[in-house]
């Protein structure tokens, strides 16, 4: 069976791998932060000495938006003079 939260490598030296914000282990710790800790296992049924956990932390940037349009400034009336 295959999860879509488990990849199998087969010896190349780079790989791509996509990891889901909703599933997988992914955790939010506060607005536009998500953090999941990756699991590098050299032997595909053993837990080696040398098996590695790497943590993953993706920061998003708050959204910008656009300036709004159409706005018509305000008409400010002069204090009245005493």
């Amino acid at each position: 069976k295959t999860s879509p939260c488990k990849f199998y490598g087969d010896g190349s030296k780079y790989y791509e791998l996509r990891i889901p914000l909703k599933g997988c282990g992914t955790k939010q710790e506060a607005p536009r932060v998500f953090i999941n800790n990756i699991i590098v296992r050299f032997h595909r049924s053993l837990e080696l000495e040398e098996d590695e956990i790497k943590t993953i932390i993706c920061r998003y940037p708050p959204p910008l938006a656009p300036p709004p349009t159409n706005v018509i400034a305000p008409i400010l009336e002069p204090p009245p003079i005493l």
